[in-house]
């Protein structure tokens, strides 16, 4: 006999409450279930993405706060601290396909109640069941007792007290307010002795943890966690906020002199070498910021265009036109068919890119995002995933001929088609769509009976026969990882799924295993460049003229190779992501972590492990979002390591959204339209980057990588410590802030002449190195054979070991704890002040925690609570010892108004317009000789003009003022 029991509604609630009564004259008492042994899984993870236990393979974003917790809400719970290792147990799911679906515990006891302790992650929308528990008593019967999402479990981030379970406990892990749920369960026969326990997660995509089980005499009431919510004392803040209307060009804020023109005078740009050009040889350095669902009047376009162009922005891409459900390129709400432009949203999109065009910003274009197929489009719409134009005909037919349709629409504001137009600087086939990113999810339904057609037919064509397959995936014992029901002729070879593709998971290591997940990433890496290949050959047929990006990198190397199809290179990176509160659109919550105190989660160094020689460098989408407090810091690093690196066209994502175009406060936390603590930084950032005041490093580094090396390497910047977290030493880690650094794809001889170059050694001919590695030459112990490597990070270890000498002979000092000076010596990045130091001819400046400083032309002594964010540029290149236009930058803390936080500050309620902005306070020192010494400072308003002379006293050669709240700006103009 089976009963059903949902835990929800009035039937478990009229049974709670009559359990209630029954055990209200007595304290309840406790016997924890013993569940160890089943344990798999961490709270703690040292290193994501790694494929060990370790909570959700996320690294520090992990439930490590928990261990050593026992009692929570007054219940007593076996936590962690498994005989195994272990701290809890996760269910297997499309996710984790090695792990258990499910697992079957001895309770042999009595209870009246089961309280039951559990979290998820990569939660669905909606209320479906996610794991059920069924309890089996002595006789045999059984009751099920489900567990719905949002109603008796939920996603660990952000938790809340739900309808039938409460929040047992809260805790911050850097990246945001973690938890875990207490489901009490009223057991409808308390007289009954309870045999065994099944737990069975129950949804695909979801990871479900149950962390212990603790049964109870009685049932018992739980209180709910005390939250605390504080409050940001803004006394002394002000209002300052971006100016719509007037744009003076008299102002030093005044970015549009940077350019020359309107966009596409020199004719379009071409990828060559390291860098952008225009065909006329004048070369092209881009800060751009995204806008996405953005069909703007043609009064808000031209506001638009010429605000972005004054604070410096000359790329804009324009992204997710093409989602249904709300205004895109086919029209306002839902579609009948998606194979029509609708001809109002055309015309708004026709005059933006004309307004653009005339202020100078170039338009990055991306054709595909998230477009949603329908019943009138032909296909089968439950399968409009884009990963399925790689492998079925007819939904890359309908790709190409949305790509014709907008690329040969004439603008009539312009008078050129888009494929014409030199104001595109690139178009983009998809966003943040490649093979080896989507196999870390997993790939639609629709797609596999394709996809594992293509595998086999590929492996047949590779091995020519079953027998020769088995001997490639064999271990030196002679043992096989080919299952003796597969054969690749008969089309039944499977395919490594998922995580296993992308991560090294604990198969990788047997050497049969290995040739199977290498075979499965060269096949990988052939039908994602056959695709790419086709659709810029399709897109370079009709004529388009624009550079052809294909995608960004997402997961691995080989998307390396990929992207150099394109000749240059795209990369989105976020840090320290916030999110919203599903149950509560008001609410958001993420981390408080800065790039400044985190050495191995940095824009600089992840950035680094995507450059490739020989391709410019682009990142169409790149933040760090509010509401980190300390996210000023992102555009500082950019500006100035991207000088440094010499990367190119950074993009900011996102001013707007469409729902938050006109908003005066922080609408989310991608948004900079409001967010002057982060978009106030850009008139000076983008002067710094788009003049390169930041020199270029002097010493450059090529990292070789053969085809072979991006098999079969993982990410090996990430070279780990004994103790999981990443190698100081680690390659792409330390060297980015010291020298210039690339990976470099090449074959056979190197003639790249690199001040250093390191290499593997794994192609046939071998790679010849002019200086510091002659040649590495792969040993035995490290390798058991060529195609297969025994352990992923082995070339990455030799390279650190050569790097050393190279670092010595190169005699650069530095603190290798915490402090990295580049080879210019224009740059400090201390983790340890959690500060970064710019110290050029005409840029320098303070960033950070750090309260005194003295560099080149200026001492900064910082009297501001917490961070803060002081740079000075001269707006004409000129050195700060003589310049005539500087312009002094001063940002810290912005909120909106009315603002509620938790205790740690990692949630967020986000309150009202106006946006706030804590004033900076400093004593600022220019040292000039002589008469340059006599200088006027003046405080702007946001339109960039003077509306208040700021005191200055001359104490020999230096030029002493005081920034602080008695102005309430954050610009200031330095000058005679």
């Amino acid at each position: 006999m089976s009963v059903h029991v949902r835990v929800a509604g009035l039937t478990a609630l009229a049974a709670t409450v009559l359990a209630l009564a029954a055990s209200s004259a007595r304290a309840v008492e406790y016997s924890p279930i013993v569940i160890e042994g089943f344990f798999n899984r961490d709270f703690a993870d040292g290193h994501g993405g790694d494929g060990d236990d370790g909570w959700t393979d996320q690294g520090g974003n992990d439930l490590r706060g928990i261990a050593g917790k026992g009692e929570l809400l007054g219940v007593p719970f076996m936590i962690g601290g498994g005989t195994n290792g272990h701290d809890a147990v996760l269910f297997g799911n499309s996710r984790q396909p090695p792990l258990a679906r499910s697992i079957v515990m001895d309770v042999d006891r009595e209870a009246a109640a089961l309280v039951f302790l559990h979290t998820a992650a990569w939660t669905p929308a909606g209320p479906v069941e996610l794991v059920r528990y069924t309890v089996t008593y002595e006789d045999g019967e059984e009751v099920a007792v489900s567990a719905i999402n949002g109603e008796q479990i939920a996603n660990w981030w952000n938790p809340e007290d739900l309808s039938g379970a409460k929040a047992a406990w809260r805790g911050s892990n850097g990246e945001a307010e973690v938890g875990v749920y207490a489901m009490v369960w009223a057991n409808p026969h308390p007289e009954r002795r309870i045999r065994e326990i099944e737990a069975r997660a129950t949804h695909e995509e979801t990871s479900v943890f149950l962390l212990a089980i603790t049964a109870a005499d009685g049932v018992p009431a739980l209180a709910s966690l005390a939250k605390e919510e504080v409050r940001t004392d803004t006394t002394g803040w002000f209002e300052f906020a971006p100016s719509w209307t007037a744009r003076p060009k008299a102002s030093v804020v005044d970015c549009r002199g940077l350019g020359d023109g309107p966009a596409g005078g020199h004719g379009f740009i071409e990828a060559r070498g390291d860098g952008f050009v225009f065909e006329d040889g004048t070369p092209f350095i881009g800060w751009g910021i995204n806008a996405t669902w953005m069909f703007p009047t043609h009064e808000e376009s031209e506001v638009l265009a010429e605000n972005l162009s004054w604070m410096g922005v000359n790329v804009f891409r324009n992204t997710i036109d093409d989602v249904g459900g709300r205004w895109s390129v086919f029209g306002r709400g839902e579609h009948e068919s998606t194979r029509q432009l609708d001809p109002e949203a055309m015309d708004r999109f026709d005059y933006l890119v004309s307004c653009l065009k005339k202020q100078g910003i170039y338009v990055y274009l991306t054709l595909r995002w998230t477009r949603g197929f329908v019943a009138g489009d032909g296909v089968d719409p439950d399968c409009s995933d884009a990963l399925a134009s790689f492998l079925l005909p007819a939904n890359r037919e309908l790709e190409k001929e949305y790509a014709r349709q907008l690329l040969t629409h004439v603008n009539p504001y312009t008078g050129l088609a888009y494929k014409d137009e030199p104001a595109i600087a690139a178009i983009e086939i998809i966003n943040e769509r490649t093979l080896f990113h989507d196999f870390k999810f997993g790939i639609p339904a629709c797609v596999k009976p394709a996809f594992d057609r293509l595998w086999n037919a590929w492996l047949l064509e590779r091995y020519g026969s079953r027998e020769a397959l088995a001997k490639a995936w064999s271990d030196e014992d002679g043992r096989t990882n080919l299952g003796e029901d597969e054969d690749p002729s008969a089309g039944t070879v499977r395919r490594p799924e998922k995580v296993q593709i992308v991560m090294r998971f604990p198969p990788v290591t047997e050497m049969g295993w290995r040739g199977r997940v290498y075979d499965a990433r060269r096949f990988l890496l052939e039908v994602q460049r056959r695709h790419f290949a086709h659709m810029r050959d399709y897109l370079r047929s009709i004529g388009a003229r624009p550079l052809i990006g294909l995608s960004d990198l997402q997961c691995s190397l080989p998307d390396l190779a990929v992207g150099k199809l394109a000749g240059f290179v795209d990369y989105h990176m976020y840090a320290h992501v916030w999110a919203v509160d599903a149950r509560n659109p008001s609410v958001w919550f993420g981390s408080q972590q800065s790039q400044l105190r985190s050495f191995d989660y940095n824009f600089v160094s992840r950035l680094a492990q995507a450059s490739v020689r020989g391709c410019p460098m682009v990142f169409g989408e790149i933040n760090q979002l509010a509401f980190n407090e300390t996210r000023p810091e992102a555009i500082a690093l950019v500006a100035a390591y991207g000088c440094f690196q010499e990367w190119n066209a950074p993009m900011w994502y996102n001013f707007a959204h469409h729902n938050s175009y006109g908003s005066e406060k922080i609408a989310g936390p991608h948004e900079f339209r409001a967010d002057m603590a982060r978009y106030g930084l850009f008139p000076a950032c983008a002067t710094i980057y788009r003049k390169r005041l930041v020199s270029a490093a002097r010493k450059r580094v090529d990292v070789l990588l053969s085809e072979e090396d991006l098999i079969a390497e993982q990410p090996w910047g990430w070279v780990r410590n004994d103790e999981g977290k990443a190698h100081p030493d680690a390659p792409f880690m330390a060297l980015p802030y010291l020298y210039g650094i690339r990976n470099c794809l090449t074959e056979g001889v190197y003639e790249g002449g690199a001040d250093l170059a390191a290499s593997s050694g794994r192609t046939a001919g071998g790679f010849e190195v002019p200086r510091d590695v002659p040649y590495l030459r792969v040993t035995p112990e490290m390798v058991a054979d060529k195609a297969n490597p025994r352990e992923s990070q082995w070339f990455a270890r030799m390279v650190m070991e050569r790097l050393g000498g190279a670092e010595a002979r190169w005699d650069l000092s530095r603190d290798r704890d915490h402090a990295f000076v580049s080879d210019t010596g224009e740059l400090t990045i201390d983790f340890a002040a959690g500060t970064l130091l710019i110290d050029a001819p005409a840029a320098q400046g303070i960033c950070g925690s750090q309260r005194a400083v003295a560099l080149k032309d200026v001492s900064i002594d910082c009297a501001s609570p917490g961070t803060a964010y002081i740079l000075l540029v001269a707006t004409d290149g000129e050195p700060l010892s003589r310049s005539e236009r500087i312009l002094l930058t001063a940002v810290a803390r912005a909120e909106n108004t009315g603002m509620v936080w938790n205790g740690e500050r990692t949630r967020a309620k986000i309150g009202r317009a106006p946006v706030l902005l804590e004033p900076v306070r400093a004593e600022v020192r220019l040292r000039r000789a002589g008469l340059q010494a006599v200088l006027k400072v003046e405080a702007l308003g946001p339109d960039g003009l003077a509306r208040e002379r700021v005191d200055v006293q001359q104490r020999g050669d230096e030029a002493v003022f005081t920034i602080d709240g008695r102005y309430r700006t954050i610009w200031y103009r330095v000058g005679r």
